[in-house]
């Protein structure tokens, strides 16, 4: 059950959309929202040779950002004042190399963390939400851009037999069981006896959900995917989140890549 989300927020125009999306959960499960604020100061190097120097220079930036968080803090604050909702905020200052790390810290006394899918307009929080995906132990649930929040109620679950996808169907359940529609894609190139395993099926009826199985074969497994939550439309896919490495996914290619980046359906994955 949800009772406490975490929803990151940084005091720009897309906390709108964030928080909408947690005041829509929260309002569905009655659950606490925790809003995190990441203060993230850049990077420091100072050479031994110019330490005096230096050190003035990292304190006039650490003043700077400091009063900036500062700024922004106030911001959220009063966006949250409007809140229906049990609420809190919790403020991390980290230098950015740092941030992500004290963010997944904190994403572990939460039920489920709350992003915005990354895009290539507004990448600064991938390095966070990645973050948190793999050092949290809990599920992401990223927003879409492009999608208001809404009721949940088709949902497609990318299923490929693997551990990141069994997490995420678990951490997802509280979704699955209020969904009035749940399709299970498997799209491998080469369909394995686990990829192809009807017993996800049959775990998922004995907690009262009931799917439809859609078996295929793609070259392209990520965009099967995508195609399955458009015919369907799907107010949620779920997924496991980078079954390869992170380095392999990003530079050859992968499901969670795909997702990642053409998805307009909002995702909740696993690691």
């Amino acid at each position: 059950m949800l009772k406490d989300l975490m929803v990151h927020l940084d005091g720009g125009a897309d906390d709108a959309h964030r928080l909408g999306f947690a005041e829509a959960l929260a309002d569905r499960y009655k659950a606490h929202i925790g809003a995190l604020f990441v203060n993230a100061y850049p990077g420091f190097s100072i050479s031994a040779d110019a330490a005096g120097t230096g050190a003035i220079a990292m304190a006039e930036l650490v003043e700077r950002a400091t009063a900036e968080g500062d700024s922004t803090e106030k911001t959220i604050r009063k966006t949250l004042e409007g809140l229906r909702f049990p609420y809190d905020l919790q403020r991390i200052d980290a230098v950015d190399d740092q941030a992500g790390y004290q963010a997944a810290r904190a994403a572990r006394h939460a039920d489920l963390f709350i992003g915005l899918r990354p895009t290539e307009a507004a990448p600064r929080w991938t390095g966070l939400i990645e973050a948190v995906l793999f050092g949290s132990g809990r599920a992401v649930l990223l927003a879409a851009p492009e999608r208001d929040p809404g009721p949940i109620r088709t949902v497609v679950i990318g299923w490929n037999g693997s551990r990141e996808a069994a997490r995420a169907v678990a951490e997802a359940m509280p979704f699955l069981e209020k969904a009035a529609k749940v399709v299970v894609v498997t799209a491998e190139k080469h369909l394995s006896e686990d990829t192809l395993d009807t017993r996800l099926a049959s775990h998922l009826d004995r907690h009262g959900v009931k799917v439809t199985l859609n078996e295929l074969r793609s070259a392209d497994p990520g965009e099967a995917i995508l195609a399955e939550a458009r015919s369907s439309d799907a107010d949620l896919i779920i997924a496991g989140g980078y079954g390869h490495s992170r380095l392999r996914e990003w530079v050859l290619g992968g499901v969670t890549r795909t997702l990642l980046e053409h998805a307009r359906t909002p995702l909740l994955l696993a690691h």
